[in-house]
Order: C-alpha cells, then structure tokens, then sequence
C-alpha cells in the first residue's frame, strides 16, 4: 500500500507538469499585477505568464537552478536536489507550501519584465532551501 506522503507527492508532481504551459515570447513591459494585491491563499491560480520553466545561476556557486511553475504547484531543480510543493499566487505576491524538502511557507513579490523574473521576499522563508535560489534572484523563461 502506498504511503499518503508518496501520493501526494505524485499527485503535485502530476499538477505540476500538467499544468506547466509553453513559454511565448517575451515583451518589453512589466507584467506583475498592482502591488496592493491582497496575500495570495494556496489555492489561488498563477497567471499563465507566470507558469512555465525558468532557469538562474546561483551567485558564488555558479550552479543553475531550474525553476517550473505550473497553475497551482511548483518543482526546484538544483544539482542533484529537487522538491516540489504547492504555490498560492494572488496579485504580485505568490506563497511556496507544502514542499517536499521542507515544512513551512515562503512569501515572495514576483514581476516579469521581457522574459525576466524576480523575486523578492516578503518575510524570512521558512525553507532556507527555498529562499537561497529564490530571494532576490532573477530567472530567464527557458
């Protein structure tokens, strides 16, 4: 018998990849909503120019980290290390939960320009994981 945590893990991963669309073309205008949006609950969708694949390279390591964001989920690839979770996306704030590599929440301010995506945190992210290949970088649309 399969494990609730082995389930629910497939079930984000399964949204995660059916969720994720193709990249379009990059413009040159910023695409993140109004900054008075209310706090992002979890179940709240991305917009589709939020979801897709995204890739940075970590300052000091040079490592590149992979980032997939899909309608309600989300998959970090980074060496050898990868989690998924689930992501709550409400005006220019988005919430990372219910990872696999850790307990706890992590708010973030996102905004696109051209084929560009920043995020910069809210609060100190529970998951040190999480907030080392997040905060205050910015990932290309792959």
């Amino acid at each position: 018998m399969l494990s609730r945590a082995f389930l629910r893990l497939a079930t984000v991963s399964v949204l995660v990849f059916a969720t994720t669309g193709c990249g379009g073309g990059g413009s040159d205008t910023t695409t993140a909503p109004s900054p008075s949006s209310p706090t992002p609950s979890p179940t709240s969708p991305a917009p589709s120019a939020l979801q897709g694949v995204w890739v940075t390279t970590l300052r000091g390591t040079s490592e590149r980290v992979t980032l997939t964001l899909g309608a309600t989920g989300y998959q970090i690839n980074r060496g050898t290390n990868q989690a998924n979770g689930v992501i709550g996306v409400s005006g220019d704030q988005i919430k990372f939960s219910d990872s696999t590599a850790c307990i706890g929440t992590g708010a973030y301010k996102w905004g696109i320009t051209g084929t560009s995506l920043l995020f910069t945190a809210i609060a100190a992210d529970a998951c040190p994981g999480r907030s080392e290949v997040l905060a205050d970088y910015t990932y290309v649309k792959a």
